[in-house]
């Protein structure tokens, strides 16, 4: 008996460790982030003034189908009960009108070509206003990260400076320190308190105006390492083309030249609907009138009647030559819309020149700094070496460790400026397609 429960209990063991194996080990959730690319979701998915641009673009949507319309039957019912004590009237009668345009120049294809246009416009209008929301994101987001990242910095000094404070003021009520000495730590003390509450009021800024930007409040820490990368991975990018390949990319990715192309469509148009409207117009009708009457005299009404027409209609206008004006009004806006293309391409072409060259220069900037860093890196580890042999004393070591993170933020900050100045060149591109892939930048 007791060999038996030792052989279940075995069995049951057995089955258990079995389970526990197939059983899958999930890992912990890993904390929230936000990510630039997430942010920049948030700010298209938010932002009242996109969505009141995706509106419009519906908007003018429909309107080509009501243009379009025009070349549907036209019915009109009408129904109607008289009376009056002059002759015979009708009692009762009943009205239907039919119209098919066959045949008008100046009709619903005409006009649904300029409505055409005018989702065209709304369309690069909208994807206009995107790159506008993107550019403010990604310049607002690169803004909070740099200052987050000098948050522990901050800290240690207003750590230090507390404690350099209270040193000296333990030194000054016991007589150590005369008026002036005390004075002047009092000074450097107050300094360095306004640059800890300066950052908090630029930090709390900074997320304001992100916030602003996403139209989102953020509840997650920003992302850290994937941010690192994006703005390595920025300075690359920036090396890898000259100032050629960006004003070829302007030209073709910018939308402010296709929405001044069609809106030179558009009047050509308007140009044509305009001079065709002296062209006659064909459609087909049909009348047909159901009713009865009644007579004054006897008051005795008629049997229903029912009359009908059927017919096609040739219609002509003359407006005294107002649509040939109007038509020469929309040759002159084409022409001027042509001008105008011209002014952008040049205006886009000083643009992306200008932000290149700013780039250009504050990459040799960095470049300088790498190699001043490497420099003060030997200094800081010189000093390191000494405060371990007792050879400096701590506040000197604690100031050459102030002076080195601030060394390191001040590279920092270089390269942060020189992923904005390079995310700006892109938006001056119109943002093309193959550098702006979030996927690869962050992954």
């Amino acid at each position: 008996m007791k060999q038996k429960k030792f052989f279940i209990s075995r069995h049951y063991l057995i089955v258990g460790v079995f389970l526990l194996y197939l059983t899958p080990i999930y890992p912990k959730t890993p904390k929230a982030y936000l990510s630039l690319e997430n942010a920049i979701d948030a700010a298209f998915n938010n932002r009242s003034s996109l969505r009141s641009r995706l509106y419009r673009t519906r908007a003018q949507e429909n309107t080509e189908r009501v243009e379009l319309s025009g070349y549907f039957p036209q019915i009109n019912f009408r129904t109607q009960v008289s009376r009056s004590a002059r002759r015979l009237l009708p009692k009762h009668q009943t009205f239907i009108t039919i119209n098919q345009l066959i045949f008008n120049a100046a009709g619903p294809i005409a006009r649904f070509n300029i409505a055409t246009q005018n989702t065209v416009i709304a369309e690069l209008n909208e994807e206009l206003h995107k790159d506008t929301i993107q550019f403010e994101t990604e310049l607002d987001f690169l803004d909070l990260w740099d200052l987050v990242q000098q948050h522990h910095s901050i800290q240690a000094q207003r750590h230090s400076a507390e404690k350099q404070y209270r040193k000296a003021q333990k030194e000054n009520i016991v007589g150590l320190l005369n008026s002036t000495d005390w004075l002047n730590q009092v000074a450097i003390y107050a300094e360095d308190i306004a640059v800890v509450k300066s950052y908090r009021d630029n930090l709390n800024r900074a997320y304001y105006i992100l916030e602003r930007s996403m139209e989102y409040n953020i509840k997650t820490p920003l992302a850290n390492r994937p941010t690192a990368y994006f703005i390595k991975k920025s300075i690359t990018q920036a090396k890898e083309h000259p100032l050629n390949y960006y004003r070829k990319k302007a030209l073709i990715h910018r939308k402010e030249i296709p929405i001044v192309e069609a809106e030179s469509i558009r009047e050509d148009y308007t140009k044509k609907l305009f001079e065709r409207s002296y062209i006659p117009s064909v459609d087909f009708f049909a009348n047909i009138s159901h009713g009865s009457f009644f007579s004054r005299l006897d008051g005795n009404g008629t049997a229903p009647q029912t009359f009908w027409q059927v017919g096609i209609r040739l219609e002509w206008q003359f407006d005294g030559l107002g649509n040939a004006h109007r038509s020469n009004v929309s040759y002159l806006s084409s022409i001027e819309r042509t001008i105008e293309r011209q002014n952008i391409i040049r205006q886009i072409t000083v643009e992306v020149e200008q932000v290149y060259y700013d780039l250009q220069e504050l990459l040799k900037e960095l470049d300088a700094a790498e190699r001043r860093i490497e420099q003060e890196k030997v200094q800081y580890t010189q000093r390191e070496a000494q405060f371990n042999v007792k050879e400096l004393s701590e506040d000197e070591f604690a100031q050459a460790k102030r002076i080195w993170e601030r060394a390191q933020f001040d590279l920092l900050d270089l390269k942060v400026k020189n992923a904005k100045k390079y995310r700006e060149l892109l938006f001056r591109c119109g943002y093309p397609k193959k550098n702006n892939q979030y996927v690869c930048i962050y992954n």
